[in-house]
């Protein structure tokens, strides 16, 4: 930790933070060769791997906060279910002080029967399901336990600053407010709970009008929104397509997977030619969700209409970033994403770089898999589209 950091933290969050974020730093320090095993294992889909260390772990520090909320991700990806939401409940009361029970009482849900849950995810502690007593009441209620930040929590501010004022759409639950818990270090956000699944191709339709219109917000007014504090650069490549370091940095992502001989092309001509210089920011990028992917769109089962969860990590990038996501967890084909979106682009541009994305998305969900297995029907048609479509730009 360098003395800028020092500084900075004891000016914004005081004595005890600053001694609690060195502890932390030095703990995390002991901690991180065998932190960084768990994490590539999670990263390769080895759930079972995950499981086994943490137990390992957990003999030598029980009762270690994120060692238990690893396993409970790891067994909830291994279907069990019950185990994951014990072990998330036992990592949350053990962070918070607070049983969960307790934590029901606090809440205005007198009305409703309330039940602990875990739904995956890394970035929070779970989860209420709140279902109306009398059966004549209004529908159930979904509530996110969320860890507060110093700054403005990211998914609160999107539902009452950006959510029906900046973005009209109707595939999001209805924001029914969020509680503050400061002395338990949380916050407790609820919407309607939207009951369905995820079907890729019966609702991609619909998926694709949502895209549309979450595209709705422009650059300019992205950037306005991002100084409030709530700045988020999950992927920050896919905002910066226009720089030249950033480019290099993509295919040279990419080319550690592929191999240069393969990807010789893009590199003539992202590179070599500076296509690059043809993205022009307050025309190729806009708002994005920035995590579409299947566990966060659902398909109503009642209305069939589909809804977009979890707006915690909004950001801006190049258009079309949040399908190449989408596509790339359904593991469409390219002719699949051809027909059903890159050939309703009339911006030659936009679909070039919209490609170079979906190829880095395919690089980066292989988990150790050879890129050979999804060459003809992913790589290879991708690689030849952009070397076609780039003479008419660098041509033009």
């Amino acid at each position: 930790m360098n003395v800028n950091k020092i500084v900075y933290r004891f000016k914004e969050y005081g004595v005890f933070s600053l001694i609690k974020n060195i502890a932390e730093n030095s703990y995390n320090k002991l901690l991180k060769p065998e932190k960084d095993i768990i994490n590539n294992l999670l990263v390769k889909k080895n759930y079972a791997a995950v499981v086994k260390k943490c137990e390992e772990l957990l003999k030598k520090r029980p009762g270690d906060i994120e060692l238990t909320k690893s396993m409970a991700f790891a067994k909830y990806y291994l279907n069990e279910r019950e185990e994951a939401t014990e072990l998330m409940k036992e990592a949350f009361e053990s962070f918070s002080k607070v049983a969960v029970e307790e934590l029901i009482k606090k809440l205005p849900f007198e009305n409703y029967d309330t039940v602990y849950v875990y739904n995956g995810g890394k970035m929070n502690w779970g989860s209420l399901i709140h279902t109306p007593k009398d059966a004549s009441g209004s529908g159930c209620l979904f509530s996110k336990i969320i860890a507060e930040t110093p700054k403005i929590n990211r998914e609160e501010f999107f539902y009452e600053n950006i959510y029906g004022k900046l973005l009209k759409i109707s595939g999001t639950p209805e924001y029914l407010g969020s509680k503050h818990f400061p002395e338990y270090g949380i916050l407790v956000l609820t919407t309607a709970l939207i009951e369905g699944d995820s079907s890729p191709d019966l609702y991609l339709d619909r998926v694709l009008e949502i895209n549309s219109e979450i595209e709705a917000i422009p650059y300019d007014k992205c950037r306005k929104i991002l100084k409030t504090g709530t700045y988020y650069t999950a992927k920050y490549q896919v905002m910066y397509l226009h720089k030249h370091s950033v480019i290099k940095e993509i295919i040279g992502d990419i080319e550690r997977v592929i191999g240069s001989q393969e990807i010789a092309d893009l590199t003539d001509i992202f590179v070599k030619n500076k296509l690059y210089k043809k993205v022009i920011p307050q025309k190729h990028y806009a708002f994005c969700h920035n995590d579409f992917h299947k566990n966060n769109i659902f398909a109503c089962s009642s209305s069939g209409n589909c809804y977009v969860f979890d707006w915690g990590n909004y950001s801006y990038a190049a258009k079309g970033w949040d399908m190449a996501y989408y596509f790339g967890n359904f593991e469409f084909t390219f002719e699949e994403i051809y027909e059903r979106y890159i050939k309703g682009k009339d911006d030659t541009v936009e679909q070039i770089f919209y490609v170079l994305m979906q190829i880095y998305v395919w690089t980066q969900r292989l988990h150790g898999r050879s890129w050979t297995e999804k060459a003809e029907e992913y790589f290879i048609p991708a690689l030849e589209f952009i070397k076609k479509k780039s003479e008419e730009c660098i041509y033009a």
